[in-house]
């Protein structure tokens, strides 16, 4: 049985909010998220790849599949305006030869 994370989230909580009086589930929610939003700061920051720590979590790789969706992104935030060209440049630079150096070495 496959659960979405929110619905997880939701059902840990209901499991463990007695051990937590100081805590609401929007401050739960948050810390349980926040691995995923730090991993997909560390990929748009490009100076964690190609392993990111995080401690007590383990350690995470980044797939050439999730790179390509950032990589998508990237456009679609320079076209809004959240990206300058010069990050857009250098991210695509950083991100492309990443991603050419990875399947290179998994072509071998």
């Amino acid at each position: 049985m496959l659960i979405e994370q929110d619905r997880a989230i939701e059902l840990y909580w209901n499991q463990v909010k007695a051990n937590y009086p100081d805590m609401n589930y929007e401050d739960f929610y948050f810390i349980c998220k926040y691995p995923s939003r730090f991993i997909k700061a560390c990929i748009r920051n490009t100076e964690f790849l190609p392993i990111i720590h995080i401690k007590y979590l383990g350690k995470f790789r980044i797939y050439p599949s999730k790179l390509k969706k950032f990589l998508v992104e990237e456009v679609e935030m320079l076209q809004k305006g959240i990206l300058t060209q010069e990050e857009f440049d250098h991210n695509q630079k950083f991100l492309k030869a990443y991603l050419s150096k990875m399947e290179h070495e998994t072509a071998f």
